[in-house]
């Protein structure tokens, strides 16, 4: 059994944020301005304030110029929304010195309790990034106490947790949960030019060896149990299967470029030659989808629907039949699209279009449009809010897709993602368009860009601290992007 320990960073601080409605999407001109409790940030906020204010001139009188060339204080490195509106975030410790040194910091903030959670033993090392189930209650992950190896899974709702340990003969390199949260794949490790795919099973506490290979590059589960991977084999990419139950090992093809799993887990979606193609893990049937797309095929959360962006059209594909829902031609030059599980979203300079994929007779219309070009940065779970920007990043407008209001929130600092919380968050009040923000905020002392981890709650105009550098020493997490 694994006991969890609560880190000590001290409770989030809660900022007052001002708020208002805009009756029209045409009429989206005010402006909301972010106070700061001066209980909470007495000596911060007016530093943050004369920062805003000199960035923003600088911005207006000078041409952009990044001088640090992707180096910044990383407070959020990973993040996933999990259960009740959790939220799982990870911060990377030491990312440029030596690789024994290096080491990932896994946490869990509770938006109910305003709680946050170390979910690793304090003396472990994780050199691995943390893999999150299906259904965002598991985590598993891989770990070192003083030499001896550790694979952790956990379900972050009860606490409940396996821990089992053994030697392998050689060191984890991935890992991947089954959708039943028990079976995990990793791949090791063995030599020169040798890896191998191992099995793993919590209640059994059993390892076992079922694949050798080259260079793999994505492995997973598909959802009778059966492993999907990809392995560098004399400079060609593969793509196979491993039917562990049957002692069967399938290739599906050679010298593809890319291969991406359904969520759901029934189909891949893989490119070769200018060609995206479906393979159904049910029958071993594979299907041509596309000839000319552009980038990488969008999903829905549920796994039963793609969207394949192409030159002058859009595919809606149902899984994991392959069929084509809707053929929707558009001009795709310099656009950008997202999928839920019920909506298609595209935006195209200033306007974002919608159609609802899983009814029938639906067409291509236009949502809203704003007098500059548009950032879409989520939408919410049930499709209730679309989150976007314009020009100024400091800015994020909710847009109500029901009842066509905006609320434009502007923060002094640069939003560079937002996530929308998901599910019921205390005594079963909805979430109400809440988002996480990883934000980008310039250094006082050197001018490197820190990015931190805040909630924005909507229902009461709090702005809370997750991951911040008021809370932390920010030097160990010094970094550059890749």
């Amino acid at each position: 059994m694994l006991f969890f320990f609560k880190y000590n960073i001290p409770k989030p601080a809660s900022k007052k944020i001002e708020s208002r409605k805009l009756a029209a999407p045409s009429d989206a001109n005010g402006r909301i301005t972010a106070g700061y409790s001066k209980a909470k940030r007495t000596v911060r906020a007016p530093v943050r304030a004369l920062l805003l204010t000199l960035t923003i001139i600088a911005v207006m009188c000078f041409p952009v110029i990044n001088l640090f060339a992707g180096e910044m204080y990383d407070l959020c490195y990973r993040w996933q929304t999990m259960n009740s509106g959790k939220l799982l975030f990870v911060r990377y410790k030491n990312p440029t010195l030596e690789a024994v040194l290096r080491t990932y910091e896994i946490y869990l903030y509770n938006p109910a309790t305003e709680k946050i959670t170390l979910l690793q033993k304090p003396q472990e090392k994780i050199y691995l990034l943390p893999v999150v189930s299906r259904d965002r209650s598991t985590i598993n992950y891989h770990s070192l106490i003083e030499g001896n190896d550790f694979l952790v899974t956990r379900n972050v709702d009860t606490g409940y947790s396996t821990r089992l340990r053994f030697d392998t003969g050689g060191y984890f390199l991935d890992t991947a949960i089954h959708y039943d949260n028990n079976l995990v794949v990793s791949v090791e490790k063995r030599g020169k030019d040798k890896q191998a795919l191992y099995l793993i099973s919590n209640s059994e506490a059993r390892i076992r060896r079922i694949f050798n290979g080259h260079d793999f590059r994505d492995v997973g589960f598909f959802r009778d149990g059966s492993v999907f991977y990809t392995d560098m084999i004399d400079g060609l990419l593969t793509l196979g299967v491993v039917r562990w139950i049957s002692r069967e090992d399938v290739v599906i093809d050679r010298g593809i470029d890319f291969a991406v799993k359904a969520p759901n887990g029934k189909t891949v979606l893989y490119a070769k030659e200018g060609r995206l193609s479906l393979f159904r893990e049910s029958n071993n049937e594979k299907i041509e989808l596309s000839r000319g797309f552009i980038g990488r095929p969008l999903f829905s959360e549920d796994g039963s629907t793609a969207a394949i962006i192409e030159k002058g059209a859009v595919r809606i594909v149902n899984l994991p039949s392959g069929d084509i829902m809707y053929f929707l031609s558009f001009n795709t030059e310099n656009t950008t699209g997202m999928i839920s599980n019920f909506t298609f979203y595209i935006v195209k300079d200033n306007r974002i279009f919608q159609i609802k994929h899983k009814k029938p007779g639906q067409v291509l219309s236009e949502l809203t449009r704003e007098d500059n070009p548009v950032r879409l940065l989520a939408a919410s779970p049930d499709d209730r809010f679309l989150y976007y920007q314009k020009k100024d990043r400091h800015e994020v407008i909710l847009f109500n897709t029901r009842t066509g209001e905006k609320e434009v929130k502007t923060f002094p600092f640069q939003v560079q993602e937002v996530l929308p919380q998901s599910g019921e968050v205390s005594g079963g009040e909805p979430s109400g368009g809440s988002f996480y923000i990883r934000a980008l905020y310039t250094s006082p002392s050197d001018g490197l860009p820190i990015r931190e981890l805040y909630l924005y709650k909507m229902k009461h105009g709090l702005l809370v601290s997750i991951s911040t550098a008021e809370d932390t020493d920010i030097r160990p997490y010094y970094r550059v992007e890749e």
